[in-house]
């Protein structure tokens, strides 16, 4: 032990004393280092938290951003209507031959056509595609064609014979089953087509591509008047006119004399029927003369069922006219002295069809206003206003009036 010190107060003794006392700082150093590491706990941090206070939202009023707005530009003057007149172009002139009755058109044979579309986009008295209330339903057959629209062999006189075996079998549409029956619709409130091209009728019910011969066109409906009457048709039809009421025919009124004599025909498949009046054939109408039919007489308000057909054999000219005349009542006399009856209607027709009627009938063949209106409801009747007479008064020479 005593080496020991020895050793160490020399070592002591013969070192720097700046080197010792070095060693002593870093020494001292370290331990409290270690003391802090090993007995010291862990801590976190210490942070300090401070709340936040709530800001109140404010509103700041911004202007609208600008956005360019395109009017539309205004006129810097009054607009002016233009009005050309139409140049005629010169054509070369045709002489049309002298049509003989029940010959058809000129130069057309048998099925041939008359086209004039003008004709066909303006009102026809055929019928209107909505029903008004007073129409009668009208249905469209085209004989040839069969059921489902395809080509059929049909001639003239095999036309006429089927018509007569329809009005023969008592007017029942099985019999007309076999051949095409057009969709749509038509609701006639009169039956007044004066001489027109045939093909008219086909394209009224909206047929326009059928040839304008060998067509049918059969209507329904019921025969009303508001108060008790006594009455009688004229009818005059080319080539098919005939009409039925209650079950039974009460005029036939087909093109006479004939290639395919359609009168005889089918006013022998109506049993025989024949006018019982001297006036009937006596008169024109349309394009021939006016059948007279028999006499019916109506209870107020009380219906008959009444059915019409009207056809175009060879094709050509169509017409088919129906007037009424009223027992005891007096009509103006045409050139002729018959009467001038007025036309068959179920209510007043438009001015537009008055108008297509008035541009192909003969102003003496038949009337179209007046008469009776035949339907449950009476027409209303214009009431005019009582006008007080305006006082009179005088004028001095200075236009004062003098009271």
């Amino acid at each position: 032990m005593r080496q020991l010190v020895l050793a160490y107060q020399g070592v002591v003794r013969g070192t720097s004393s700046g080197w010792m006392v070095s060693v002593l700082i870093h020494l001292g150093i370290g331990i409290i280092a270690a003391s802090v590491y090993f007995v010291l706990p862990d801590k976190e941090p210490y942070v300090q938290y401070y709340p936040v206070e709530m800001v109140e939202p404010v509103q700041i009023d911004l202007p609208p951003p600008p956005v360019r707005i395109r009017q539309a530009p205004q006129p810097t003057r009054q607009q002016e209507t233009i009005v050309v007149e139409q140049q005629s172009i010169d054509q070369p002139a045709f002489e049309v031959p002298d049509l003989e009755i029940g010959q058809g058109m000129p130069g057309i044979d048998v099925g041939g056509e008359w086209t004039d579309f003008s004709i066909q986009q303006q009102p026809t008295s055929l019928g209107e595609k909505i029903n008004s209330g007073f129409g009668f339903e009208g249905t469209f057959y085209d004989f040839k064609r069969d059921r489902k629209g395809g080509a059929a062999i049909m001639d003239p006189h095999q036309f006429v014979a089927e018509i007569a075996a329809f009005v023969g079998s008592g007017w029942k549409t099985s019999k007309l089953a076999r051949y095409y029956r057009a969709p749509n619709k038509l609701y006639a409130e009169c039956f007044m087509v004066p001489p027109v091209r045939s093909s008219v009728a086909p394209a009224a019910f909206g047929e326009e591509d059928t040839l304008g011969y060998c067509w049918l066109a059969h209507y329904q409906g019921q025969l009303v008047y508001h108060e008790d009457i006594t009455f009688r048709f004229w009818g005059q039809g080319d080539d098919i006119l005939a009409v039925r009421v209650n079950g039974k025919e009460v005029l036939v009124a087909c093109w006479p004399g004939s290639t395919w004599t359609q009168q005889d025909i089918v006013a022998s498949a109506a049993g025989g029927w024949q006018s019982s009046s001297p006036k009937s054939r006596t008169y024109s109408m349309g394009n021939n003369s006016a059948v007279v039919g028999d006499w019916i007489t109506l209870k107020a308000n009380q219906p008959l069922d009444m059915e019409v057909i009207i056809g175009e054999v060879p094709g050509g000219t169509f017409c088919s006219m129906l007037t009424v005349e009223v027992q005891g009542a007096e009509y103006e006399l045409n050139r002729e002295q018959g009467p001038i009856l007025p036309m068959f209607k179920t209510t007043e027709l438009s001015r537009d069809l008055k108008d297509w009627i008035h541009e192909w009938l003969t102003q003496d063949h038949a009337r179209v206003s007046g008469g009776p209106i035949f339907r449950d409801i009476p027409p209303k009747e214009r009431k005019v206003k009582n006008f007080q007479p305006l006082e009179t008064v005088a004028l001095n020479s200075t236009g004062v009036v003098l009271l």
